[in-house]
């Protein structure tokens, strides 16, 4: 990533602040020249109030179509007021101060740059995607933000004013219909006295996760409220997830909610609920089914795993003009033993079409305790006797992939357009389904990297936890070095991956870190020789530098027979590449969206002779070659590439569309394996069993990472 520098400043005398304005300040200066293209700009804040100088700095700098990416880094926790509105021409990420890391699971004492509110009482209006982390939400009169676009909250802090505001809110999101793919996330934060979020719209996917809430019905009547929408799209296209939370409420009265839930494909997942009213209408959970004027009804809601401390644990208005499907709502492994009152809590207000008290919740697999089950509108259990929480799995250990038996030699793929022989491999017993999954990220890479490498590995790869940039391109290098991928946050490194090093490297291993000191500070290499580990780095001036850096590392090993080049906008594409890459002893190379990056233009015109592939719709239009891959969404790109780079797979790894971490990590295994990398919904579509069904040589299938990314339920068609 590129820092704004004194003498570019001085160059960027059309954006001059105004009088009594905080200039903006920088810590390294550069040689390249500031007309570069490139993918990443950072711009350092260390005075208060000068965050809506840097981001109309940032949205300068996107719109003259060079850089994609803005991080504004305020090195003060000095109070900075947000404008109005953001509509910039990229995404945008504030980091505040302090360690933006502190506060996972909610420490709300940490340090962090107060953000204020500016005039507007609806909050700041995102237009454009923005990334905040590390930050305390402060003065807000009404709300912090007003979603249309994609906004991400991390290690941060909000406390309402209750003692006078009626319903203060982070924030309201409401995805027009024309951004169905934007995300909006809560994660790793504090809230108080406030509505997390009223999710108004049906376009937008929406994650809260591992966060501290503390809920206070005077001052808002739920913590989360999920409104009926009639633009909702195709059901499962839009999930909202609520998992791994500590919900808490005080004073909880009757119609007071921690969650309402009021459309289809919400899941509620291993969180705590204490309510401390034993008020018998106050509920953790209300299922809430709309009339038809409003909204679809209810389906494929899931609350599963969570605990239930006092009030009443899920109750349902479930009295509207148009009845629910048989098993539309599941509600188990849920521990209802501290409830109070009967489950759940119908009403029907006089609706005549109301649902059938046959089946139209599944509860099932509960530990009741003493709660009332008699009288309820559901399928419900006898008591269990005992609850048992959600621990994730742990995965099979993986079998050595059993080679296809071909009568003959088996011979090697050719790049000759004549068809290839077709292969029939004899029956290899049920194909293994086998789930590697840790509680985070890192965690996940870390139990990848343990289940492959029992006996220790030579070279470990080093990458960024939170971004993608740098790290894209690192699949084919892993493979070439039988190396797996590790993550860590950029500025220390993490204990669970420090404790896998001592395990994976003997004395002397080689530690490569991916990316420059903004994507991996020096404190991480210092703890990785602290550890007995020599550092090496492959950095360019941006991700499409490292790209190149990368690939000349493969190409001194004599691995460069093909290259893809990929979007590195778009993360998908580029870890669909990653194993394509490694199987046809290539490298991945990155553009600037539909824009070719001058770094790859170099590198392609030095090596002219080298076949080129181009994957996806923007990486086909940036270069422009014969050679193409392309799919609807991700899913249909990596059954694309799956078919055309391997020929006769004998693993296929499966990782969540919504997040990079798992197919990155992932991605070095499966490489290994000469397997391809598939990208799926938390709903699998029915073309990747069909693929599986179709492709014999598949005898094992790796999927990465918890079920709150990929459901066990959606293993079985794996396995077929």
């Amino acid at each position: 990533m590129k820092k704004i520098t004194p003498a570019l400043l001085l160059a960027l005398a059309a954006l001059a602040l105004p009088a009594g304005a905080t200039p903006l300040t920088q810590t390294q200066t550069t040689t390249a020249g500031f007309a570069q293209v490139q993918a990443d700009l950072e711009i350092v804040v260390d005075k208060a109030n000068g965050l809506s100088d840097a981001i109309d700095m940032a949205d300068a700098e996107m719109k003259k179509g060079q850089i994609k990416e803005v991080t504004i880094t305020i090195n003060t926790c000095e109070p900075q007021k947000l404008p109005g509105g953001i509509r910039a021409a990229g995404k945008i990420t504030i980091v505040g101060c302090g360690d933006v890391s502190a506060g996972v699971g909610g420490d709300k004492d940490a340090e962090r740059t107060v953000l204020t509110p500016s005039s507007s009482s609806e909050g700041m209006l995102v237009q454009s995607p923005l990334e905040i982390r590390g930050v305390k939400l402060e003065g807000f009169p009404n709300q912090a933000f007003n979603v249309q676009d994609e906004l991400t909250i991390s290690n941060s802090v909000f406390i309402g004013r209750s003692s006078f505001l009626s319903r203060p809110r982070v924030a309201s999101v409401d995805i027009p219909s024309a951004k169905p793919a934007q995300k909006v996330v809560f994660r790793d934060s504090y809230f108080e006295g406030a509505i997390v979020a009223q999710i108004k719209g049906g376009q937008g996917k929406v994650t809260i996760s591992k966060n501290v809430v503390k809920h206070d019905a005077q001052s808002s009547q739920y913590t989360v409220e999920i409104f009926p929408s009639n633009q909702y799209p195709t059901a499962g296209a839009n999930p909202i997830l609520i998992e791994d939370n500590q919900f808490s409420s005080t004073g909880a009265q009757g119609g007071s909610n921690v969650i309402r839930i009021g459309r289809p494909d919400v899941t509620v997942h291993n969180n705590t609920f204490t309510l401390e009213n034993p008020d018998k209408t106050a509920y953790g959970v209300n299922l809430y089914n709309p009339r038809k004027s409003d909204g679809p009804v209810l389906k494929n809601v899931s609350v599963t795993y969570n605990v239930f401390n006092g009030g009443l644990g899920v109750g349902n208005t479930l009295d509207r003009d148009t009845p629910l499907t048989p098993d539309a709502v599941k509600v188990n492994h849920n521990d209802f033993s501290k409830t109070t009152g009967a489950f759940p809590k119908g009403s029907t207000y006089g609706y005549p079409n109301t649902a059938t008290p046959d089946g139209i919740i599944d509860a099932t697999l509960n530990f009741w305790g003493t709660i009332d089950t008699t009288t309820v509108q559901a399928k419900t259990d006898p008591v269990l006797g005992k609850f048992e929480p959600f621990v994730p799995p742990v995965p099979p250990q993986p079998q050595p992939p059993v080679p296809p038996v071909v009568p003959g030699p088996q011979p090697r793929p050719s790049a000759s357009p004549s068809p290839s022989p077709s292969v029939s491999p004899s029956p290899a017993g049920p194909r293994v389904v086998a789930r590697v999954s840790g509680e985070t990220r890192v965690e996940t890479a870390v139990r990848v990297a343990e289940s492959e490498y029992k006996d220790g590995a030579k070279v470990v790869i080093l990458a960024r936890s939170d971004v993608a940039a740098d790290s894209v391109s690192a699949v084919p290098l892993a493979e070439e070095l039988d190396a797996p991928i590790l993550l860590t946050q950029s500025d220390s490194l993490h204990p669970a991956t420090g404790a896998a090093l001592k395990k994976l490297l003997p004395s002397g291993g080689r530690v490569i870190l991916m990316g420059g000191e903004v994507a991996l500070s020096a404190k991480v290499a210092n703890d990785v020789t602290g550890l007995g580990g020599s550092v090496e780095r492959i950095a360019g001036l941006n991700r499409a530098g490292t790209a190149v850096e990368t690939a000349n590392q493969l190409m001194k090993a004599d691995k460069l027979k093909q290259l893809l080049v990929a979007d590195g906008t778009d993360w998908q594409a580029d870890l669909i590449a990653g194993p394509a890459a490694a199987e046809a002893d290539g490298a991945t190379l990155l553009t600037n969206g539909d824009v070719m990056a001058p770094e790859t233009a170099a590198f392609l015109s030095a090596h002219a002779n080298v076949k080129v592939t181009a994957i996806g719709a923007n990486a086909v239009k940036a270069s422009g070659v014969a050679s193409k891959v392309e799919g609807a969404d991700a899913t249909a790109l990596s059954l694309a590439v799956a078919k055309q780079f391997f020929r006769a797979p004998k693993a296929v790894g499966v990782a969540t569309d919504a997040e990079f971490a798992d197919s990155l990590a992932g991605g070095a295994q499966v490489a290994k394996h000469d397997g391809p990398m598939v990208l799926v919904p938390a709903s699998i579509p029915g073309t990747v069993p069909a693929y599986l069904k179709a492709t014999p040589s598949v005898t094992n299938v790796y999927v990465y990472g918890g079920p709150t990314r990929i459901p066990e339920d959606q293993l079985a068609g794996l396995a077929e």
